[in-house]
């Protein structure tokens, strides 16, 4: 697994008891206290918490090894496309920042300049960071970044980032083998496109 620092660091890491479940039309449906978010996932496999060990296995991981993995780092959902090129996390975390829907101009700038200034302090080098609208959907900061590991290797990233009833929720495309391709950019921003978020208290 790719690591998430710099995304695991902007989602603040409480706990969260939650689940999540395919409901009749193929959504996944994931459930936390006081928020309850769905969208389509993309054609391939897709692992949540409450997928079964054969789930795992049939695509060469231990549910044993990844889902605690998962529930550290507040991962709800794991997305690997059908040619196996990419990954896609869906993560969830509590967060005190306003709705991204409701964000005006000046405001929209401020947080595309603030993550671009967390991303680089963590030692990313941003490459793009813009506001994403969702056609029907939700507002996000779109960011795309690049961080080269100790060992000289480098890891490509695209975020859909987005914050609505009291938590945020991003949707993070990591590519295998160099960088993103537009066909995979298409398949993270058909989930980001469909991702929907409500309170429930």
């Amino acid at each position: 697994m790719k690591k998430l620092i710099a995304l695991l660091l902007i989602l603040c890491f409480l706990p969260l008891y939650g689940f999540a479940e395919m409901d009749e039309d193929g959504d996944v449906v994931v459930t936390l206290p006081g928020m309850e978010f769905f969208f389509t996932p993309i054609v391939g496999y897709c692992f949540t918490r409450e997928s079964s060990a054969s789930v795992f296995s049939r695509a060469g991981f231990s549910q044993r090894e990844l889902l605690p993995w998962m529930v550290e780092n507040d991962v709800y959902a794991l997305l690997l496309d059908e040619t196996g090129s990419m990954e896609v996390l869906v993560v969830a975390s509590p967060s005190a920042k306003t709705d991204f829907d409701e964000m005006n101009e000046f405001g929209e700038r401020l947080m595309c300049e603030d993550l671009t200034y967390f991303y680089t302090d963590q030692g990313y080098e941003v490459s793009s960071a813009e506001i994403y609208l969702a056609p029907e959907g939700h507002k996000f900061v779109r960011i795309a970044a690049s961080y080269v590991a100790s060992d000289g290797s480098m890891t490509h990233m695209v975020e859909y980032f987005t914050c609505q009833a009291g938590y945020g929720v991003s949707v993070a495309l990591f590519p295998y083998g160099g960088e993103t391709t537009e066909a995979q950019l298409l398949s993270c921003e058909e989930i980001a496109d469909s991702l929907w978020i409500k309170a429930t208290e």
